[in-house]
């Protein structure tokens, strides 16, 4: 019996040891308590975050919840984290985002631990991690974390390599005009080599500029050009060009100021519709091009045309909150002036990095 009894305690104390390992491995890098991802979109992402956090040997955490229960969404983060013993190593590394998802709004939090305070700068937090988020958690969260995951998989390898993401940028700068020098005004929306948007640039006086990642691949993609001028070709470019030239080609039928040709469209257009309500009435039909399916505003693909690139490498350091002269969105105006990481303690007294609160 005394044999029964002590082999009893002995398993007891092991599934006690045991038992958080398995609750870890058993889909605890990924939470969803507001159900908010399909069944297949929870495999897919608790895979990628297990490969991402077993490789790299840094936890890759998010919890998903309606309500903090009063707490300080910080406090929440540090906590969630500790007391359900993330982490790598004796420092515990690894990073945790806490999403409070309501029905009109969201909040958006970061945690980071041991060595995942030195990979994620406050910089990579606040304005390059956290606008992937905002961006994109209430329109497709799958696709948010995802992208989230994958970026924060970049920022570990580059931090380990030596060169964390941080305030550090280079200055490109765009110049655009026609073949005859004229300036030429538009909007340019950038990319960077993982397909995440960037930042914008807006010309004035065919000039616009921005700060970019050194070690980074981006595409210039022409959201909307000056009257008379056909959209350039997508552009791609990096850090060490330092300025990019382009020349716009002007369009060649140009409706608008010859009455003669905006004569002959509006016959033409006469023509058709009569032709139409004489044919068959279907109301559904293919359409003949592509094109004709894109939604204004949304992400364009353009038809190649000639367009003129050199380099000429300009290197200039970002100010402190410099969003990049005509250009802006996120980059540059959250992040702390010095680089680096800033930390506090939580609750248990652990040392923690953490990111602004963002919102959506």
């Amino acid at each position: 019996m005394k044999k029964i009894v002590k082999l009893f305690a002995i398993t007891a104390a092991l599934l006690l040891v045991l038992l958080p390992i398995s609750v870890k491995a058993e889909n605890r890098r990924l939470i969803d308590e507001c159900g908010i991802l399909s069944t297949e979109e929870k495999t897919y992402l608790t895979n990628l975050f297990d490969e991402i956090s077993v490789r790299q040997q840094c936890d890759i955490v998010c919890v998903i919840v309606p309500s903090l229960n009063g707490k300080d969404i910080q406090d929440y983060a540090d906590d969630f984290y500790d007391y359900n013993n993330y982490g790598f190593g004796p420092e515990r590394d690894g990073i945790i985002l806490v999403v409070r998802y309501g029905e009109h709004d969201g909040d958006l939090k970061m945690s980071t631990t041991g060595a995942g305070i030195t990979y994620f700068t406050d910089y990579g937090l606040d304005d390059v991690l956290m606008p992937i988020l905002e961006n994109n958690m209430r329109a497709n969260p799958a696709y948010a974390l995802e992208l989230w995951a994958k970026k924060a998989d970049y920022m570990i390898t580059e931090a380990k390599n030596g060169k964390p993401v941080d305030v550090y940028y280079t200055k490109v700068e765009l110049y655009v005009k026609d073949a005859d020098g004229n300036p030429v005004n538009g909007t340019f929306d950038i990319y960077d080599s993982y397909g995440l948007y960037w930042d914008y640039i807006v010309l004035n006086n065919g000039y616009g500029s921005v700060y970019v990642e050194e070690n980074m691949n981006y595409t210039l993609v022409c959201y909307d050009i000056q009257k008379g001028y056909d959209e350039p070709n997508n552009i791609r470019f990096n850090a060490s060009d330092g300025r990019i030239n382009v020349t716009v080609q002007k369009s060649k039928y140009n409706f608008a100021g010859n009455s003669v040709f905006a004569g002959i469209a509006g016959l033409i257009t006469s023509l058709i519709g009569t032709g139409v309500l004489k044919g068959k009435n279907k109301s559904v039909y293919s359409r003949s091009e592509a094109g004709e399916y894109r939604v204004n505003g949304s992400f364009r693909l353009h038809d190649a045309r000639e367009y003129y690139l050199y380099s000429q490498t300009s290197r200039t350091p970002k100010s402190t909150g410099d969003s990049g002269g005509s250009s802006g969105n996120y980059h540059g105006s959250h992040h702390s002036s010095s680089g680096g990481s800033s930390t506090h303690h939580s609750s248990s007294g652990s040392s923690h990095g953490g990111s602004r609160t963002g919102h959506f």
